[in-house]
């Protein structure tokens, strides 16, 4: 199906996320007014999780 085969992207993590120990990771909080579609009032959002 495909036309040539899969070439797996090669992203790089920033080092201040790298440094992050647990407590601080879980910490992070999605800030909600930024919520995709919430003016609109659909029956549905989206909210993004960092990486």
């Amino acid at each position: 199906m495909a036309t040539r085969p899969f070439v797996d992207p090669e992203g790089s993590v920033p080092d201040f996320l790298l440094r992050l120990d647990y407590d601080q990771w879980r910490d992070i909080r999605f800030k909600e007014d930024k919520t995709l579609w919430r003016e609109e009032r659909l029956p549905f959002e989206v909210q993004f999780f960092h990486p």
